[in-house]
């Protein structure tokens, strides 16, 4: 079965990662229209970035945000890069309790 999230990640080189793997665009473009067709959500971090990498991780970051924005899909963004304020959040909204 497929993750109902997925979990992208832009790095300070710019690279884009989803699911802890580096993909394409184009295999992200994939990805987020299967992902729309199981009504899926996705969460995504960005990495401070290097200096002289800004302008080419701004351009990286407007074209993953066009194709989520073109998939309609619901978007978090993430405070830490495990996602662990995510995945907090979304432990307690299902009504589990922490020992």
């Amino acid at each position: 079965p497929l993750d109902s999230t997925i979990r992208i990640v832009i790095t300070d080189q710019p690279q884009v990662y989803a699911n802890g793997h580096l993909v394409t665009f184009a295999t992200l473009d994939s990805m987020l229209a299967a992902l729309k067709a199981i009504d899926g959500e996705v969460w995504f971090y960005r990495q401070p970035s290097d200096i002289h990498l800004a302008a080419q991780q701004d351009s990286l970051l407007d074209s993953v945000m066009a194709a989520v924005r073109r998939h309609d899909l619901p978007f978090t963004p993430s405070r830490l890069a495990d996602f662990g304020d995510l995945a907090a959040k979304r432990h307690h909204a299902r009504g589990t309790e922490s020992p």
